[in-house]
């Protein structure tokens, strides 16, 4: 901002300027381009917003709609509370929706921490570029300080997810989860997994660890892994004594017969439709979090360099602060997605990438 606007403000307009910076909720250029008039009179649009714009229910940015807030959410319009303010308070940390467009799960439900970036599949079209990947794990302790951060700026996670990669190539899968449920004892925390390791034994041994996912595991079952064990009626079976063995615990199996095929293009398409794996956000060790599944891997793909180079918004790197975060994971699309293809939704038959 060439003129700062805060000089123009009162003591009480600038709390309300303090809050929409430190949540990046505000877009000086967006509003001035859907304001002609605000722009007319060559007034700055910060302090028009917030002297006038907040009370008016005018829009601070694309993604929240005040007046459709107040019409969906009753006990704020009977409270008489600005919707904004009422938004950046509480609604962002209760998961409430920011407009009639917005879709519930970009209220960053749920964090996926990048245990272990390799994996026992080499699937084509693998979103997290596992079959490139090292093979390397992570002790729980390593993703504590990004944890923690967001723990004490309130952003509203509810789940922690175990995820790679194979969680279970991990090298004490054990120890990550008891350390998780211990520093987060009101988070959820769930696996997802191949079930590469299952037997009778592998079983028996893994029941009690499994049995402290108070938020579930989930079986991605591939055709490999039938052909492994002999068949569907073998791998039901193993299914079955683990549930058996782990009866409070919620165990689901995701039928993988096919994948969303994907690929990137150096040159810009518009994204005309929404993108199932835009909620992911994949923390990583280094603190950096994607905004997609896709984006959290990208570093292991040469072919991809060039066009991950043309994305600021693929990464939001929590080693530098926390300011815009929340702002950032409820954009979509963001500039990766008109690069990618994930969005047209074209299935394509499971295969091995490498076999």
């Amino acid at each position: 901002m060439p003129n700062d606007p805060i000089i123009q403000l009162t003591s009480e307009e600038i709390s309300i300027f303090n809050l929409l910076k430190k949540f990046n909720f505000f877009d000086p250029e967006w509003y001035l381009a859907n304001n002609k008039e605000v722009e007319r009179m060559g007034e700055d649009p910060w302090v028009h917003f917030i002297r006038y714009g907040v009370n008016e229910l005018r829009q601070p940015n694309p993604f929240f709609d005040p007046i459709w807030y107040l019409e969906f959410y009753d006990d704020v319009r009977n409270a008489g509370i600005n919707p904004v303010l009422h938004y950046l308070w509480a609604g962002l940390h209760e998961g409430r929706k920011s407009s009639n467009n917005a879709d519930p799960l970009y209220n960053v439900k749920n964090i996926n921490l990048l245990a272990v970036e390799h994996c026992t599949n080499a699937c084509q079209y693998c979103s997290t570029s596992s079959p490139f990947s090292r093979k390397v794990s992570y002790p729980a302790s390593s993703f504590f300080p990004w944890l923690d951060l967001l723990e004490s700026e309130r952003i509203p996670f509810i789940y922690i997810s175990i995820t790679g990669g194979e969680p279970f190539l991990h090298h004490d899968i054990g120890a990550f989860i008891y350390e998780l449920k211990e520093r987060y004892p009101f988070k959820k925390i769930g696996v997802t997994t191949n079930f590469f390791w299952a037997n009778e034994n592998k079983i028996k041994l893994f029941a009690p660890i499994i049995q402290m996912l108070n938020g579930g595991l989930y079986i991605s079952l591939y055709e490999n892994l039938i052909t492994k064990l002999g068949g569907l009626e073998r791998f039901n079976s193993l299914v079955g004594l683990l549930k058996e063995l782990c009866p409070e615990i919620t165990i689901e199996v995701w039928n993988r017969p096919s994948f969303t095929s994907w690929e990137l293009h150096s040159d810009e398409h518009e994204v005309k439709d929404t993108c199932f794996t835009s909620d992911c956000y994949i923390l990583r060790v280094d603190g950096k979090i994607s905004h997609c599944s896709i984006g959290a891997g990208l570093e292991n793909r040469l072919e991809y360099m060039p066009v991950m180079n043309l994305s600021k918004e693929r990464l939001f790197n929590l080693s530098k602060g926390i300011d815009g975060f929340l702002s950032w994971a409820l954009k979509y699309p963001i500039d990766l997605c008109l690069h990618c293809t994930m969005w047209r939704k074209v299935s394509s038959p499971w295969c091995m990438d490498r076999e």
